[in-house]
């Protein structure tokens, strides 16, 4: 929903959020979809529906009233006193309420606010709580949404209707909360829907690096370097032109087969592009692992997605018939490290301080030296002009032979592990971790890479006698 959409309806009922404690109330104001509107279509008797295919639901409002639907369903209904919800076990291979043409028994007699509340937002039910603001995302996985061209909207993802729906009957579920770092809320906010806004109107014929571009530009408009603790890009052009270089290279392609993309890829990955950026902000509260901040500053993200983007035009290159809106989401979860990694060719780098860092690691073999020369670099690095970007010390040190092996393996060992030398590293650690920690770097940073692969070659040697 953007800034005009969201005045039109402020005159609709709020969302009841009865599943968080307090209950909340969203205004249309305090809803951003993560998607630009009408754009998504989806049909649920061609796709086989499989949805309701074995999947577990929710019930909200009347429980009762459900459960006379069916008089032997009560031994399926599983309540939650902690959340006071009332979920119903599905079992493959359909759903209790399934007919044989493959629609909703409840929908077709009793029509669609009867459904329960799962089956009715699906499948944008993919809700997060940010501050005030509820985020609305497509499910990613289960629906295979169709991306629509920009002057077909399909009414089945407009934010109004969307929107209408949340609020006529309000929401039993608990909407997990998210946090972002670095940046005002609001500010990213308005950031966010101003990138769907983009996206809606977007020129699909002029690639993805050009839809990029663009974010960067918005970003420097809406977020100026006071307003947030992350890098900043002065230059969006020069900026592009550089990751351009560097990430062609780390892959082996010259810049130009970059832009051989079909159109279809493109939209799709445009339209896509606002429920990434979601993913790549925004953070589940209490789930930090290790105390590392996996997300990234909104100056970095359209530098992943464009990796993101590459490799949805390679995968359709290996053969892949179609890059769907699954495609490019399932491609995000598989390779989430190497966009991490890409994001900061552009930047200056270093270590965390929470950071556990693995001298001997598995996957490396032939290429230990390359990885230990890496960390090194890193490690060994001054700030001032002369301090090496990544994208630099990647094309200096990645090896020739399997080096997209090797660089898949190297982001997975650095994935949250690094950040721009412009931000501050906020993460903590406890002591005795923070000595380790140090104790590491100035190893990798004192001692010569052969030495350190010779050691590390003999103990794996030793441990691999000790097995035996």
């Amino acid at each position: 929903m953007n800034e005009s959409q969201a005045v039109e309806l402020e005159s609709h009922a709020t969302i009841e959020l009865r599943g968080n404690v307090p209950t909340r109330h969203a205004l249309p104001s305090d809803v951003y979809f993560a998607f630009p509107s009408g754009r998504f279509a989806y049909d649920c008797i061609r796709c086989g529906a499989q949805c309701c295919c074995g999947y577990e639901y929710l019930i909200g409002g009347d429980v009762a009233a459900h459960v006379a639907l069916r008089p032997h369903l009560s031994l399926f209904v599983h309540p939650n006193e902690r959340r006071q919800q009332t979920r119903v076990g599905n079992c493959p291979p359909a759903c209790f309420f399934l007919n044989d043409q493959g629609m909703c028994g409840i929908h077709v007699e009793h029509g669609y606010d009867s459904k329960p509340e799962t089956c009715r937002l699906f499948p944008f039910n993919n809700l997060r709580m940010l501050g005030r603001y509820v985020v609305v995302a497509p499910h990613s996985s289960l629906c295979p949404l169709e991306v629509t061209p920009s002057d077909v909207l399909d009414d089945k993802s407009d934010h109004n209707a969307l929107f209408a729906s949340m609020a006529s009957q309000g929401i039993d579920a608990e909407v997990p909360l998210v946090t972002v770092h670095g940046v005002d809320i609001d500010d990213l906010i308005l950031l966010e829907r101003r990138v769907t806004a983009l996206a809606a109107r977007c020129d699909e014929s002029k690639g993805y690096f050009d839809f990029a571009r663009a974010q960067l530009d918005e970003t420097a408009r809406s977020l100026p370097a006071s307003s947030h603790t992350g890098p900043v890009v002065v230059e969006p052009n020069s900026a592009m032109d550089e990751f351009r270089s560097h990430l062609s290279s780390l892959l082996g392609l010259s810049p130009s087969e970059l832009d051989e993309a079909p159109s279809e890829i493109t939209r799709t990955m445009v339209v896509a592009t606002p429920f990434l950026r979601s993913m790549l902000l925004m953070e589940f509260k209490g789930r930090r692992q290790q105390a590392l901040d996996s997300t990234l500053a909104p100056v970095q993200v359209p530098f992943a997605l464009t990796t993101l983007y590459v490799i949805a035009v390679l995968a359709g290159r290996a053969g892949m018939s179609e890059i769907t809106f699954q495609t490019v989401a399932r491609l995000f979860r598989d390779f989430l490290p190497l966009l991490y990694l890409t994001a900061h060719l552009n930047s200056v780098v270093r270590l965390r301080r929470a950071a556990k860092i693995t001298l001997a690691v598995s996957g490396m073999g032939e290429w230990q030296l390359e990885y230990l020369r890496l960390l090194k670099a890193i490690v060994s690095q001054r700030d001032g002009e002369d301090a090496l970007r990544l994208g630099a010390l990647l094309r200096e040190q990645l090896p020739h032979s399997g080096r997209l092996t090797f660089l898949k393996v190297l982001a997975g060992q650095l994935h949250g592990k690094i950040y721009d030398v412009e931000t501050k590293d906020n993460t903590r650690t406890g002591v005795v971790d923070s000595l380790k920690n140090r104790a590491v770097r100035l190893l990798i940073g004192a001692v010569e890479e052969d030495l350190l692969v010779s050691a590390i070659t003999r103990r794996q040697a030793k441990r691999g006698g000790q097995r035996s």
